[in-house]
């Protein structure tokens, strides 16, 4: 049986502020994310109440500053250490150099606390508000919800001692459209690391790297242009990319990445070296297209960085490129700076292709 409390608590006047909240997410499209979460938001804000932010009943917790009988609520000094972790009212250098923060990144469960309370606390404190509050899905198993009582939990670690971290976080982004829920399946996990990462992403580097070996030494050389088309990708690439990240659409920034490797492909097929190797009078030519399909896949390894480190930095290993690769800025993805004379390095395969059998041994039962 229930036992109601009744009991003194100080309360924090959500009310005071609902009007200048209101108006801050119709003036700011971008505060609240995803877009179908602002109406959401904006319909609980209307009746959302002035909150308890102190407890006498609890005896643990952060005391009141001038009345010991109560504690702060664990909701308002929870969000407090978004701050205090920053340095607020302790280093004001560090917190002005974190604070505004451009995206809070949340999940939906608790958008509501921290696109309602959490700004208007913010406003109470007379400080400016993150840019954006995004609000991600959840991942389910095959349509149905994870949970320990169905006995179908996945345990991420061992799943990353499986096959990688990488390959895990690639599904994830590329599988699921970033800020709604997503499904994880075996067999869909599966098809994407070996269409993707298996395939498409090692398949360029495999077919070039020999053939400069045998006939280069391994070393880069820029021979007559030939990647005028691939120049043109790479730039067209490049800008959707960070068009598509400033949107939060993750899934598609990736799979445009991957169309630059689908063209290095392509552009492979088409300009055959394996058949300019043949012919001497060709060797210019061949170096075109093999300097063409490296820059590219240069500039592929720079953008897919952030979603696949360790494989990119595979890339870069072999591409033997001294610059590291987690200095590269965005003007690096420019055509052309892979430099001339560089010794590749042939190691292998980027990703091992999987079988059924490897795949859910992460599973919990």
């Amino acid at each position: 049986k229930a036992d109601w409390l009744s009991e003194e608590n100080y309360v924090f006047k959500i009310s005071n502020y609902r009007d200048r909240l209101k108006k801050h997410i119709e003036d700011n499209p971008e505060f609240i994310q995803p877009e179908f979460r602002q109406k959401e938001i904006l319909n609980n804000l209307e009746s959302f109440p002035d909150i308890s932010v102190s407890r006498q009943s609890v005896k643990w917790g952060i005391p009141v500053p001038g009345d010991p009988s109560q504690v702060i609520y664990v909701w308002l000094d929870a969000l407090s250490n978004y701050l205090t972790g920053i340095g607020f009212l302790r280093d004001e250098e560090k917190f002005k150099k974190w604070w505004p923060a451009e995206l809070h990144l949340v999940g939906k469960d608790i958008t509501k606390f921290h696109a309602i309370i959490w700004p208007i606390v913010l406003m109470g404190l007379d400080l400016p508000l993150p840019r954006t509050i995004y609000g991600h899905g959840f991942v389910n198993l095959g349509a149905q919800k994870i949970s320990k009582s169905l006995g179908n939990v996945v345990d991420p670690k061992a799943m990353a001692e499986e096959f990688g971290a990488d390959a895990i976080r690639y599904y994830l982004l590329r599988e699921i459209h970033f800020g709604k829920d997503g499904d994880f399946t075996q067999e869909a996990f599966e098809n994407r690391i070996n269409a993707d990462l298996a395939n498409n992403l090692g398949n360029a580097l495999n077919r070039t790297l020999p053939i400069l070996e045998k006939n280069f030494e391994g070393k880069v050389t820029r021979g007559v242009e030939m990647g005028e088309s691939l120049a043109k990708l790479s730039r067209e690439v490049s800008s959707d990319v960070e068009g598509l990240m400033q949107e939060f659409k993750i899934d598609e920034a990736i799979a445009r990445i991957w169309t630059l490797l689908d063209g290095v492909n392509k552009f492979i097929d088409t300009q055959a070296p394996w058949a300019l190797a043949k012919d001497p009078e060709k060797k210019g030519e061949l170096a075109g297209v093999l300097y063409a399909a490296l820059e590219s896949l240069r500039i592929a390894a720079i953008l897919a960085s952030p979603f696949i480190p360790t494989l990119s930095a595979k890339i870069w290993e072999q591409l033997g490129i001294d610059a590291p690769l987690s200095e590269q800025k965005w003007e690096k993805l420019a055509w052309g700076q892979l430099p001339v004379g560089t010794l590749t390095h042939r190691l292998g395969p980027i990703y091992p292709r999987l079988g059924a059998e490897l795949v859910g041994k992460g599973k919990k039962n």
